[in-house]
């Protein structure tokens, strides 16, 4: 092959598909990965500088909830609870709540939810709690003890509203931690 042919080759080629971050991880809809990625986010004073637009953004999505939520809140996120039978996804934990976060991005739901419920209730002694499965599917018909749903896309449109309305964070020149967008 002559190298006119190779460039002529080259130039017929399409135009590369801009790569992600989760392309480079290998791990696009793995579980964890998207649970690391949310509990980044979670944490409203890390280096995103999204303050506490996750933690609005799915408060909304639960309509009936009593978090007694507060802009000002301290919010620690943990990834990977164990429990007795198995592990709680993301705990989001404040001096006046806990949400418990199942997250669910392609597995089927047949973790015990119950035994979840009890050990957030019995660690930690707070008057307001929120147990949720976040899934790409309803999955209200596997839902147990006080675990509601929340769909990623109504998750993912929440974020967008907010971020529609956020001017602390120059969203056209810093999308180094940008999701959603």
């Amino acid at each position: 092959m002559e190298p006119t042919d190779l460039q002529d080759l080259l130039n017929d080629l399409p135009p590369a598909k801009s790569t992600t971050f989760l392309d480079i991880s290998g791990f696009p809809n793995r579980e964890n990965v998207w649970s690391n990625i949310l509990s980044f986010y979670f944490t409203r004073n890390d280096k995103h500088q999204l303050h506490d637009i996750l933690i609005r953004s799915l408060l909304k999505c639960v309509p009936d909830h009593d978090i007694p939520y507060s802009s000002n809140d301290t919010v620690f996120s943990q990834r990977e609870v164990v429990t007795a039978t198995g592990r709680i996804d993301i705990v989001l934990v404040s001096s006046n709540y806990i949400i418990a976060i199942e997250n669910k991005t392609k597995a089927e739901l047949v973790n015990p939810l119950i035994e979840y419920e009890n050990f957030i209730k019995n660690k930690y002694h707070k008057k307001h709690y929120l147990f949720l499965v976040l899934s790409i599917n309803n999955e209200t018909a596997n839902l147990l003890g006080s675990f509601k749903n929340v769909k990623y896309d109504a998750l993912v449109n929440e974020i967008i509203e907010e971020l529609k309305g956020f001017s602390h964070y120059d969203i056209q020149n810093n999308t180094y931690y940008q999701l959603f967008q």
